[in-house]
């Protein structure tokens, strides 16, 4: 399964080059919630090669990123790919793979066609995944007496309160 917007052909060895980036972990640029060196005005990411290699970051995150995750949720049955326990490591996985790549190219994070590659992904694999359960009103007489019985206090109060002052 691959993305709409895939329009380029990056070299062999650009994509090799970033995963093996990847691979060694020498991602620096991305910050971590334990790093609060964002904070420090000095603090300036380095995001070379200058400007955003928009096609370059489409294919790599196709290539490196999606196909990892698209082969991770092929190995889970499609029953669990709503439990949450059995996705959030591939998912994890690939949202940090991208945000990499994604400063690997020289783009920023998030952007239009990151968003466009999660949007793809969760069309695929969890349109049918819904956290909330559908409840059914409650019955008109159920919702009039919990209306009515309180507001029907209030006069009875007001006139305890006037008749003990």
């Amino acid at each position: 399964m691959k993305t709409t917007n895939v329009t380029s052909a990056v070299s062999e060895e650009d994509l090799t080059k970033l995963e093996d980036q990847i691979h060694s972990n020498q991602t620096s640029p991305v910050v971590t919630e334990d790093d609060e060196r964002f904070q420090d005005q000095e603090f300036v990411l380095d995001l070379s090669p200058p400007g955003c290699d928009r096609k370059r970051l489409i294919h790599a995150t196709d290539s490196i990123c999606a196909d990892r995750f698209h082969k991770d949720m092929q190995d889970l049955r499609a029953d669990d790919w709503c439990v949450l326990e059995h996705i959030l490591r591939p998912y994890n996985d690939m949202t940090l793979c991208v945000e990499m790549v994604t400063n690997l190219v020289g783009c920023y994070f998030p952007n239009s066609d990151v968003q466009e590659l999660f949007l793809f992904l969760h069309s695929n694999y969890f349109h049918n995944c819904s956290e909330e359960q559908q409840f059914a009103d409650a019955p008109q007489s159920v919702v009039l007496t919990l209306t009515i019985a309180p507001v029907s206090l209030i006069p009875v109060l007001v006139y305890l309160v006037i008749r003990r002052s």
